[in-house]
């Protein structure tokens, strides 16, 4: 428990950390230099951090999908609307606005994420379903309790 309370500690200051000295470093660049190439390469490679740390934040839901073979708590409403707003957003993006690639990426990343820790979780609940609840209790457990 330990360990995973770590990695998410760790994960989510790496990410608040990025998040602010990044805009900070661009907003000092952009104030300072008329540079626009530079400025599009630190942004493009911020967008590729963001889009990794977006992945790093689900690895430990995953781990837990697998363990338990099961969705646990997992809310099937939440993340499906989380996820169909996200995509709904990225949408806009692509096709209303026209951002860049690197702008969309983190969004999508997350977005995809979400679809498939639920399309895993409704995959193991359907496996499940219709055992009996010594079985079902047992599928519960992590694989090492067993």
């Amino acid at each position: 428990a330990f360990v995973v309370l770590g990695t998410v500690a760790f994960v989510v200051l790496g990410t608040v950390a990025f998040v602010v000295l990044g805009t900070g470093a661009v907003l000092l660049w952009s104030s300072v230099s008329t540079c626009d190439k530079v400025i599009t390469v630190f942004a493009n490679i911020f967008g590729y951090v963001a889009a990794l740390l977006n992945v790093l934040c689900y690895v430990p839901q995953l781990r837990r999908t697998f363990q338990h073979q099961g969705s646990g708590s997992i809310s099937y409403v939440q993340y499906g609307l989380m996820g169909f707003g996200g995509f709904l957003s990225s949408f806009f993006q692509i096709f209303g606005s026209k951002e860049r690639l690197t702008t969309i990426l983190s969004s999508m990343v997350g977005n995809s994420m979400q679809c498939i820790i639920i399309i895993i979780c409704a995959y193991f609940d359907c496996r499940n379903r219709g055992r009996t609840e010594p079985e079902a209790v047992k599928l519960g457990e992590p694989k090492e309790a067993r």
